[in-house]
């Protein structure tokens, strides 16, 4: 009996401990206000559990609110720290903002003191006409400078009637996105896949308009050269005028002209 007693003692001492140290929140909601007053950011989730400083959360909802902007935060699951306020997100992760940018992946590290945002794993992000994938990423919260790591591939798909068909830039990487400045520069094994053939070159810089979001011309440099069908073209560099449809060529350009055969005719 007394052996009974003592174990029964110990199955609720273990519990109680573990209420104490582990909280358990459905209809989890946390919040942080800025010193004017308004809301800084806000997090949403189905439930909670909190040990220490972890808050470990399922299917995530989060807002964060800054002067121009409202960033829209989800995942299936995230770790938030009470103390930094960092936060994992992990699984079908989804962050929008007002402008209809969208970032997807299943990992992403958003570190909030210092404004960044990271991950190693595959990543997509969607703005305006131009579509960007890789292998991992570090941007700023808003996404407006972005550095794309490696094995980069971005489409851009047909803006305006007069651009015919979609263009597709592939590199090794890295990629640097600046859209305020309006610009991406590819790194390393640079193809450029469009209606007048292919470009290849060690560096390309596409030029955007911002407000249109679309590509206008895409600069090449570095080795470059243009295939055409059977003509292969070299040049310095080259320049890529999208909504022309063509390709101008500037350092001593060279060009190499394969004449079809005409069939003899007796």
């Amino acid at each position: 009996m007394r052996i009974n007693i003592i174990f029964i003692i110990f199955i609720t001492l273990f519990f109680l401990g573990r209420a104490f140290c582990e909280n358990k929140i459905k209809d989890f909601y946390l919040s942080s206000h800025q010193q004017t007053g308004g809301l800084d950011w806000e997090v949403y989730g189905n439930d909670a559990v909190i040990e220490g400083n972890n808050v470990a959360i399922n299917v995530m909802h989060g807002n964060y609110y800054m002067a121009n902007d409202t960033i829209n935060i989800k995942s299936d699951r995230a770790n938030l720290d009470k103390v930094s306020m960092d936060v994992l997100l992990r699984d079908n992760v989804k962050i929008e903002n007002k402008e209809g940018m969208k970032l997807t992946t299943d990992v992403l590290d958003w570190q909030k003191n210092s404004n960044m945002v990271t991950t190693d794993a595959p990543v997509q992000i969607d703005r305006g006409d131009m579509q960007i994938k890789a292998n991992g990423m570090r941007a700023d919260t808003e996404l407006k400078t972005v550095n794309f790591k490696k094995d980069v591939k971005t489409r851009l798909s047909n803006a305006t009637p007069q651009m015919q068909g979609a263009v597709t830039i592939t590199c090794d990487g890295p990629l640097e996105v600046e859209y305020n400045g309006g610009q991406a520069v590819f790194y390393k094994n640079v193809v450029v896949t469009h209606e007048q053939g292919v470009i290849y070159s060690d560096k390309a810089t596409a030029y955007f308009d911002s407000a249109q979001k679309t590509i206008t011309h895409i600069v090449c440099e570095g080795h470059v050269k243009i295939v055409k069908d059977k003509n292969v073209s070299y040049a310095q560099k080259a320049t890529y005028l999208r909504q022309e449809a063509k390709v101008v060529l500037e350092g001593r350009p060279r060009l190499i002209y394969y004449p079809e055969k005409k069939e003899k005719i007796f």
